[in-house]
């Protein structure tokens, strides 16, 4: 009779754990989903924020412009862009 307890208790106890590790396991999933897409959108930002970054420097430097003082505003931006980018 004592291993019949015994084998009842461990496949309840497995039953309980494997129950307890799914739903952690599905909530886990739902939140990297949620995760992923917030810096998708994030990286598409950044990507369309790079694209306008590189034809503002093909303009100035086929129409003339200090380079310098223009494009360093946008380098400031976009760096700080990258680093929030990377620490979420």
């Amino acid at each position: 009779m004592e291993k019949h307890i015994s084998r009842q208790v461990f496949l309840t106890s497995f039953i309980i754990v494997v129950i307890v590790f799914g739903t952690a396991l599905v909530f886990n999933v739902g939140l990297d989903t949620v995760r992923y897409g917030i810096m998708q959108d994030a990286i598409q930002d950044y990507d369309l924020r790079l694209s306008a970054y590189l034809v503002e420097e093909s303009f100035i430097s086929e129409f003339g412009g200090e380079q310098c003082s223009l494009l360093q505003k946008r380098i400031g931006s976009l760096t700080e862009e990258v680093n929030d980018i990377g620490q979420r």
